[in-house]
């Protein structure tokens, strides 16, 4: 999936086909986000195993056989990695952590903690994710909802080999507050919560 890059990342795709014809990409008329990006792609291929994996060499790529041994001798429908640790800034990885732990507190689903996107599974659970309809996809938390069964596998995440990332400050900030608005249904149910003690509040100021 080329989500419109502008890195010479399709003329590479481009390279590596000549080497291997059953090579295709899909390519993004406009950068969309990470994450319609894949919910894209999951809704474009077909086959009996998908793997996400980024190409920026921040999740091992021989994990992947370690993804198919545990899917073929266990059965698992679902194998992902679990990020135990990243190289970056520890403030930033703890923060990282406690977003995950309150996106949990108030999802409406299970969020599986430290999940990465960087995982192998079945067309059945393709199916059941594509099946969702949402403005703003959450692949994590698409999975959380659809069951299915699970291996985690951890890992410490790399710094990227090659290029930078145009993921800063402000777009963590985005994707949190889109996470937390596609996980749950608590912001939406708030007002009603605090209408009653709203009324409270102004008759006890207007018996005053």
């Amino acid at each position: 999936m080329d989500n419109a890059s502008e890195d010479g990342t399709y003329d590479k795709i481009l390279e590596i086909k000549k080497d291997w014809p059953s090579t295709y990409v899909i390519v993004q008329s406009r950068n969309v986000g990470y994450q319609k990006s894949l919910a894209s792609g999951l809704q474009s291929v077909a086959g009996d195993l998908f793997v996400f994996i980024d190409v920026g060499c921040e999740d091992p790529p021989e994990m992947i056989g370690e993804f198919i041994d545990r899917h073929e001798k266990g059965g698992y429908d679902i194998v992902y990695g679990q990020r135990v640790n990243r190289e970056e800034p520890q403030a930033i990885n703890l923060a990282r952590k406690l977003f995950y732990r309150i996106l949990r507190a108030f999802a409406d689903e299970e969020i599986i903690l430290d999940m990465a996107e960087f995982a192998l599974f079945t067309n059945e659970v393709r199916e059941a994710v594509i099946t969702e309809k949402s403005s703003f996809p959450f692949i994590r938390a698409s999975i959380g909802r659809v069951g299915f069964q699970r291996f985690a596998i951890p890992y410490t995440r790399q710094r990227r080999i090659a290029g930078s990332s145009n993921y800063n400050f402000i777009s963590m900030a985005i994707f949190a507050i889109a996470a937390l608005l596609s996980s749950s249904t608590f912001f939406l149910r708030l007002p009603i919560y605090v209408f009653p003690l709203w009324i409270v509040a102004f008759l006890a100021v207007g018996y005053r």
